[in-house]
């Protein structure tokens, strides 16, 4: 296993192996407050839940039938005070069948660490944490679940290390993402668990944690008009859980002065410049997990798009590791928009002429 503590994402991502790449989840998102749950003092655990609803397609790099493959964790944390390093784990759950959206906690599938921050200058200290480890193998037809454990602490807020979040809604920190009006399940995607209780979800909020895979990454994204989300006001917007999966796109809006646009990005850092990137789309569900090894020998990903329903885009071209294809939805449709799901991928075409795909999202109007 390999831990990497760094500053910044970009150092993170230059020091991954070969192939390893995030999935994505947090492309274009921004801190709205470090968070431990309401849980202030205790160890407690911060879960992100990674809906199978949202995202496929994801660790399917070996083609393993059943199972998606996490090859490591990359995080956002704040220490309130960088001079007292603090310790924390991570821990990989599948989904408590018996309880949709939950994490089965009595059966964690691996655990990380106790690692420890490096000390920094006395005062509030940010990290991006990135550690690798062999492939742990989760189901491919549950949700998945990965947990930052958090030590014990005393003197918060002054002192402390929590994991940054990105909130849903209007709070007293001034950075937020406020979904359409499609539902989310549980209201969000992060949990916190103090190990005695059961998990509970907080407030509408994404926690700003991503999963490493041996494949490209991708993002869902909208781009909106929203101040408290500087970020998504241009293209190719914002590839949170919040508005990037839920774009408030209908007429009338559910946040009133909305208009989003949306995009989807294709996340690549082993292709050269000017790879040619293929970008699909259809409507509805997923289609089945259909390895492109099984069409085209030595290509990474799965098929995860009905290959008799999906429709060609177009393409782009590759440059600094990404490419996007946006979609400006015309005024005249938007009032029919409501409840209605696109799904989308996209598919790289190698020098030597294998596939490369990103996981499939799915946006819901």
């Amino acid at each position: 296993m390999r831990l990497t503590l760094t500053a910044v994402l970009p150092a993170v991502l230059a020091a991954l192996p070969a192939q390893q790449q995030p999935i994505g989840s947090t492309f274009r998102t921004a801190n709205s407050v470090n968070s431990r749950g309401g849980v202030f003092s205790s160890q407690v655990t911060l879960i992100a839940r990674f809906d199978r609803a949202d995202y496929v397609g994801w660790g399917k790099a070996n083609g393993l039938p059943g199972v998606r493959q996490i090859t490591g964790v990359t995080f956002q944390s704040t220490d309130n005070d960088g001079s007292s390093a603090e310790s924390w784990s991570v821990v990989i759950f599948t989904e408590d069948l018996a309880n949709r959206g939950y994490p089965l906690v009595t059966a964690p599938v691996a655990t990380f660490g106790p690692f420890t921050n490096a000390v920094r200058p006395a005062g509030a200290a940010g990290f991006t944490h990135t550690i690798t480890f062999a492939p742990v193998s989760v189901p491919d037809g549950a949700d998945v679940f990965v947990g930052v454990q958090l030590a014990t602490v005393s003197g918060w807020p002054t002192n402390g290390h929590a994991v940054n979040c990105l909130l849903g809604n209007p709070t007293r920190w001034p950075t937020y993402d406020q979904p359409g009006a499609a539902p989310i399940e549980h209201m969000g995607y992060g949990l916190a668990w103090d190990g005695v209780s059961p998990p509970v979800y907080n407030t509408p909020r994404q926690l700003l944690i991503d999963i490493l895979h041996d494949a490209p990454g991708a993002a869902a994204t909208a781009i909106t008009n929203q101040t408290s989300l500087a970020i998504s006001n241009t293209a190719p917007g914002t590839g949170s859980f919040l508005s990037g999966l839920h774009p408030d796109a209908t007429n009338p809006p559910f946040n009133p002065g909305r208009a989003d646009d949306v995009s989807f990005v294709y996340l690549d850092t082993q292709m050269p410049n000017g790879t040619p990137v293929f970008f699909l789309a259809d409507f509805g569900n997923f289609g089945a997990e259909l390895p492109f090894a099984g069409f085209v020998p030595g290509s990474i990903g799965a098929l995860c798009l009905n290959p008799v329903t999906a429709s060609t885009m177009g393409f782009q071209v590759l440059a600094g590791g990404q490419t996007s294809m946006g979609i400006t939805i015309p005024a005249a449709i938007r009032p029919t928009l409501s409840g209605l799901a696109l799904v989308r991928q996209a598919v790289a075409l190698t020098p030597t002429l294998t596939l490369r795909g990103s996981p499939c999202g799915r946006q819901v109007f």
